[in-house]
């Protein structure tokens, strides 16, 4: 069973910062494609926590109220690279690493 954790910051979903991106691209996509997945995986999943680095709510707001959210204040890649396997270790077992710009297939979990 895994244990997924789920880095997301809130940079991009105000305005385009990468314009090399497709035009559908959005982390708010990238966030449902997930959640769709998680909801497809049955019992694939043991526990998912999402890693919430600085400002903004959009997509803060996406997340299911029964998942976990580990809310930090790093505003920094490395920073909350570093944050984010504190919290790994802490979960502990087999460990899932989402960065919030990935999109899903339905069945990528399962």
């Amino acid at each position: 069973m895994l244990n997924i954790i789920y880095r997301l910051c809130e940079l991009e979903t105000v305005g385009n910062i990468r314009d090399i991106r497709p035009r559908w691209y959005s982390k708010q996509n990238c966030l449902k494609s997930f959640l769709y997945a998680v909801n497809l995986s049955g019992e694939q999943i043991n526990s998912v926590t999402f890693v919430h680095d600085g400002d903004g709510d959009i997509l803060l707001n996406m997340i299911p109220k029964q998942y976990r959210i580990v809310k930090i204040d790093e505003k920094s890649n490395i920073g909350s690279l570093r944050k984010t396997f504190d919290v790994a270790s802490e979960v502990g077992g087999n460990i899932y690493f989402v960065e919030d710009d990935y999109l899903h297939s339905p069945t990528s979990i399962k």
